[in-house]
């Protein structure tokens, strides 16, 4: 089985029920796979939960329930990928050559520095997660399976 690097745009799937949630939801409860995200994710992934509250009118303490559930996986259940100046700099290089937004650059270059970490101990093969097409193109270009939750579900 592959591990799995999994952006903000997937792991929401995780906490709102859309397209995808229950691909996402069977992933993540697999104990066997390793789901791997950048530390970002996690702050993306909170300020999206908290727009949709504010944006749906949601109850605040479902809101709030909904973050700290995601809070606690990211301290638990991923393999978060911390964000260093090397990372940064490969973002940045990531950027100029696909053409990406800022943190789907420090994705794509979490996602290669994760492969590069799995060569070096025997990890079997990562795939990418995303629901981003520009992202998964750039990662495909990059050499990275990718597959998009909201196709495959």
């Amino acid at each position: 089985m592959p591990d799995y690097y999994a952006d903000s745009s997937v792991l929401m799937k995780c906490y709102v029920d859309e397209p995808g949630s229950e691909f996402m939801l069977r992933l993540i409860e697999n104990d066997a796979l390793w789901v791997f995200c950048s530390a970002v994710g996690e702050v993306e992934l909170v300020a999206a939960l908290t727009r949709r509250g504010h944006g749906e009118r949601l109850n605040p303490l479902r809101v709030d329930a909904k973050v700290s559930e995601a809070r606690a996986d990211f301290a638990r259940r991923y393999h978060v990928v911390e964000v260093t100046d090397d990372l940064l700099s490969r973002a940045c290089d990531v950027a100029r050559a696909r053409g990406l937004r800022g943190y789907d650059a420090v994705h794509l270059a979490t996602a290669l520095a994760v492969v590069e970490g799995a060569r070096l101990h025997n990890r079997p093969r990562l795939t990418m997660l995303s629901a981003d097409a520009d992202l998964n193109r750039a990662a495909r270009a990059e050499g990275l399976d990718v597959v998009d939750p909201t196709v495959e579900a």
